[in-house]
C-alpha cells in the first residue's frame, strides 16, 4: 500500500514538473546524466532549468547549457545575407534593410548598426547623393544665360547622386558648338561621381559664339535610374584680348541724336535696351512699351570692325514698338534703326562718312553722307555731302530719327523722304536730343509722365556683338530671335563669312509677321539709285569693307607703304571671327 502510494506521488510530481519546467519519462534520477539532453537532475526528477540558471550544478558537469545561448557577437540569422563585423542588427532588421540583387548605393555599405528597422529613404525620393530615386542635375558652370565668359573655360556639371560610369561617355555628355557639333572632348566623371568635367581645347573655341551643355537622358545613377529627360544649358563667350581698345574708339565716335517724338506716345520713339523689360525675351516688349514700363534710359548699341586702312563702327537704334498710325505703313515689334561711322586711320583719325539705315515698309533705305574733301568725295552713290563740322559737330555724327518710322538721316543735311527737313520742319517738331553716351543714362520718364520732349539727355552705349551676336541661335517665342525666319549669308566668292548659317532675321515678333531686323539682317538695293550692284543680305554689316568699297567704288587701293588708299583686308572683325591684330604688320 505505501509502495503504491509512493508511486502515486511520483507520478502526480512528474506531472507538475512537466507542465512547469519538463519531465523525463523515468519516474526519478540520481543525476543529470540520466536526463534527457537539455535537462537536469534536480531533487531526484529531470527539469529544464530556470532560465536564469546557466550554470552547471554540481551534478551536472556532464552537459554544458553554453551551447545553447544565442552568439551576439555574430548575425547568424536564417536571412542574413552574410557577417559584416559592424552588423548588430537582429534578423528582422536586415529583411528591413535588404537591398535588390543590383543594390550597390554607397550608403547600403556603410555601418547599419544606427539604421532604423525601415530605411525611410526609401519612402520619398530625396535627390541626395547615394538615395534613390533619379538623379538631376543640379548646376552647371557656366550658368545658364551667362554672357562674356573667357576663353579658355572648363564645363563643370554638378548631379544629385553619384552617376554610374558607364553611363558617362562622348555620346551622352557633350558640350556643343552653335552648329552643334561636339567639341567638349571626353567628359570625366569625379572620383565621388557627383560631377563631370569638359574641358575644351582652346583651339577650338570661338569668342562672342553660343555654347550649350548637354546631358542625354540615358545618364543614370548607381542604382540604375535613368535621368529621364534630357538637359541642356547655354552660355556665351565673350570678346578677345583687346576689346577695351575698342570701347574707347566706340564711345569716342558715337552719334549724337535728335530724335523725333510723337506728343501722344512719345515712349515709342525712345531707344532703350532689348531687355529693358527685365528679360531677353522680345516678343513680349510692344505689350511691355504699351502699357507696363514705368522708366525708360536711352541705350544705343555698337559693333566694330578695323581693315588695315578704317574702322566701321555700326550704331543700332532699337524700339520695343513702332506704331504707324497717321503715317501709313504698318506696326513693327522690336524696330531698328542706325548709322555706320567710317573712320579712317591715317594720317590722322578722322571720321569721313556715314551711312544711315531705317526701314520704310519693305524698304530698306541706306543714306550714304560723306564729309567734302575727303576720299570718298566725288564718289558714287554718295546722297550728300558737307564740311567735317557740320557733318560731324565735335567729331560725332549728328543724327535725325523720325517718328513714327524711324528713318535715320542727317540732322544737318536731311535727306530724302521723310527725312527731308529745313528750319521750320525743325522749329516745328519735338525732340529727345541725346548728346552722348553715359554709363549711368538720363531715366527719361518723371512724375509718371512720358515727356515728349527732353534736351541734352544721355544714353547707354552697350556692345551689339556681345549680346545679340553671341545670342544669334537663340530662336523661339520665350527668346530673342522670332522662330521660322532665318537666312544664310552668301558672300561674294573669296570674301570671308561663308560659314554663317542660319542667321536671325527678326527679333521676336509680336504684331503679325513683321518686325524689326538686326544689323547682320540690314540690306541694300542700289537699285533705287539707278546702278545695280548684287550684295548679299548682311553684307554692310557682315562684310562692311566689301560694302563701302562696292558702294563707293574704291576698289583695294591700299597703299601699305604709304598708308594710302582703302583696304578690303580686316584686322578684326568679332563676328566674322577674324583677329589679325598680332599677325597682320599692316595691322599692329
Amino acid at each position: 500500500m505505501i509502495h503504491r502510494i509512493h508511486i502515486f506521488l511520483a507520478f502526480m510530481l512528474c506531472l507538475i514538473a512537466v507542465a512547469t519546467a519538463g519531465c523525463s519519462e523515468d519516474t526519478g534520477c540520481t543525476s543529470s546524466a540520466e536526463c534527457p539532453v537539455g535537462q537536469v537532475c534536480n531533487a531526484g526528477f529531470c527539469e529544464i532549468p530556470a532560465p536564469g540558471d546557466i550554470g552547471d550544478s554540481s551534478n551536472d558537469a556532464a552537459t554544458s547549457l553554453d551551447s545553447l545561448e544565442p552568439d551576439f557577437e555574430e548575425d547568424t540569422g536564417p536571412t542574413d545575407a552574410g557577417t559584416n563585423e559592424n552588423d548588430t542588427q537582429l534578423p528582422i532588421e536586415d529583411v528591413a534593410d535588404s537591398q535588390p540583387p543590383t543594390d550597390t548605393q554607397i550608403s547600403d555599405t556603410a555601418n547599419d548598426s544606427t539604421q532604423d528597422p525601415i530605411d525611410v529613404s526609401r519612402q520619398q525620393d530625396t535627390h541626395t547623393p547615394g538615395k534613390p530615386g533619379p538623379p538631376q542635375v543640379v548646376s552647371v558652370d557656366p550658368g545658364e544665360g551667362q554672357t562674356e565668359v573667357t576663353i579658355p573655360f572648363v564645363v563643370v556639371i554638378t548631379f544629385s547622386e553619384p552617376i554610374r560610369p558607364e553611363t558617362v561617355d562622348n555620346n551622352t555628355v557633350q558640350l556643343l558648338d552653335i552648329a552643334n557639333k561636339p567639341i567638349g572632348g571626353p567628359p570625366v566623371l569625379a572620383q565621388d561621381g557627383l560631377s563631370i568635367t569638359l574641358s575644351p581645347q582652346a583651339s577650338v573655341l570661338h569668342h562672342v559664339s553660343p555654347y550649350t551643355v548637354r546631358v542625354d537622358p540615358v545618364v543614370q545613377d548607381l542604382e540604375g535610374n535613368q535621368l529621364g529627360t534630357e538637359f541642356k544649358s547655354s552660355f556665351f563667350t565673350g570678346a578677345p584680348a583687346g576689346w577695351d581698345d575698342y570701347v574707347t574708339l566706340a564711345a569716342l565716335y558715337a552719334p549724337a541724336i535728335w530724335q523725333t517724338l510723337s506728343f501722344d506716345l512719345p515712349q515709342y520713339d525712345y531707344p532703350v535696351a532689348f531687355d529693358a523689360d527685365g528679360n531677353q525675351q522680345t516678343a513680349d516688349n510692344p505689350t511691355w512699351i504699351q502699357g507696363k514700363a514705368k522708366s525708360l534710359s536711352p541705350t544705343v548699341y555698337w559693333d566694330v570692325a578695323e581693315t588695315k586702312s578704317h574702322w566701321v563702327f555700326t550704331y543700332t537704334l532699337f524700339y520695343p514698338y513702332r506704331d504707324p498710325a497717321g503715317a501709313g505703313g504698318k506696326p513693327i515689334a522690336n524696330d531698328t534703326s542706325g548709322v555706320m561711322i567710317v573712320v579712317q586711320k591715317y594720317p590722322e583719325p578722322i571720321p569721313v562718312a556715314a551711312v544711315t539705315y531705317g526701314r520704310r515698309g519693305d524698304i530698306q533705305d541706306m543714306f550714304a553722307y560723306v564729309v567734302s574733301g575727303s576720299p570718298l568725295d566725288g564718289k558714287p552713290l554718295v546722297d550728300d555731302k558737307g564740311p567735317s563740322e557740320t557733318l560731324f559737330p565735335d567729331g560725332r555724327f549728328a543724327l535725325y530719327v523720325t517718328s513714327p518710322l524711324h528713318q535715320a538721316c542727317s540732322w544737318a543735311l536731311g535727306g530724302p523722304g521723310e527725312c527731308e527737313l529745313n528750319a521750320g520742319i525743325k522749329i516745328g517738331q519735338s525732340y529727345l536730343t541725346m548728346t552722348t553716351p553715359s554709363e549711368e543714362p538720363t531715366v527719361v520718364q518723371k512724375d509718371g509722365k512720358w515727356p515728349n520732349s527732353l534736351e541734352n539727355a544721355t544714353y547707354q552705349l552697350r556692345s551689339g556683338v556681345i549680346e545679340w551676336w553671341s545670342r544669334r541661335n537663340q530662336f523661339g517665342d520665350t527668346k530673342v530671335w522670332a522662330a521660322g525666319f532665318d537666312f544664310n549669308y552668301e558672300p561674294e566668292a573669296g570674301r570671308p563669312g561663308g560659314n554663317l548659317k542660319e542667321l536671325p532675321s527678326f527679333f521676336g515678333l509680336n504684331v503679325g509677321t513683321d518686325g524689326g531686323r538686326p544689323p547682320w539682317s540690314w540690306s541694300w538695293k542700289p537699285s533705287s539709285f539707278g546702278q545695280f550692284t548684287k550684295l548679299a543680305q548682311g553684307t554692310p554689316f557682315l562684310d562692311p569693307a566689301w560694302f563701302l568699297s562696292k558702294r563707293f567704288g574704291l576698289g583695294n587701293s591700299w597703299n601699305s607703304a604709304e598708308k594710302t588708299g582703302f583696304s578690303t583686308d580686316y584686322c578684326f572683325h568679332p563676328t566674322l571671327d577674324i583677329d589679325n591684330r598680332t599677325t597682320e604688320p599692316d595691322c599692329q
